[in-house]
């Protein structure tokens, strides 16, 4: 990206726009994107430039329908597409606060909202997450909806706080694969979240 513009890396992120005009597949959550607040995209994109460039060529995409951008992904979007606007700024505090992180930030949809058979999620079951092997490593999605039986509708918001930023579970039990994944990060992960923004996924 080193080449690009703040509004070609803005329209890449929240449009699914290239900077040559071509689309990007919609397996990147650039729906979901355009949701996150002006203020927070700049300091993105300022995050962005301060990493250390590294060379490595992008590998040309193989596909069986060479038209599968040019034509498919704009039918895909008109169809099933979600687009948000872009507030000014994020929701400080509160179950709105809560909702902004989950949807447009950490995007917890994306594992926990079982998708039907071309990939679209199935909004009825929002974070209902599914008991078969769909998750990214193959593996079970927990339902994190407040239903008593089969979801977390028995935890605190303490207990959904301290997953999120420990990975503990109110049972002691510590999560796995994925889910762990994020919460550590790389250099950065869910562990490093203010506890404030914990508290407010979990009022949500």
């Amino acid at each position: 990206l080193g080449n690009w513009t703040d509004q070609q890396i803005r329209d890449g992120m929240v449009k699914g726009i290239r900077r040559d005009g071509s689309w990007i597949l919609p397996v990147m959550p650039y729906e979901k994107y355009s949701g996150i607040a002006q203020e927070d995209l700049k300091a993105l994109i300022a995050y962005l430039r301060s990493l250390k460039p590294v060379k490595k060529a992008t590998p040309e995409l193989k596909t069986w329908v060479p038209f599968v951008r040019s034509l498919g992904v704009p039918i895909f979007l008109k169809i099933f597409g979600r687009f948000n606007n872009s507030p000014p700024q994020a929701p400080q505090s509160g179950v709105e606060r809560g909702r902004y992180l989950v949807e447009h930030v950490s995007l917890c949809g994306d594992c926990h909202t079982p998708r039907n058979s071309i990939g679209v999620p199935k909004q009825s079951l929002y974070l209902a997450g599914a008991s078969q092997k769909i998750g990214p490593l193959g593996e079970a999605v927990p339902n994190i909806t407040p239903d008593k039986e089969t979801g977390i509708g028995e935890w605190k918001r303490e207990d959904i706080a301290e997953l999120l930023i420990s990975g503990t579970k109110p049972d002691l039990d510590n999560v796995q694969g994925l889910m762990y994944e994020v919460i550590q990060g790389t250099t950065h992960g869910y562990k490093d979240m203010r506890k404030e923004d914990a508290l407010a996924i979990a009022d949500y």
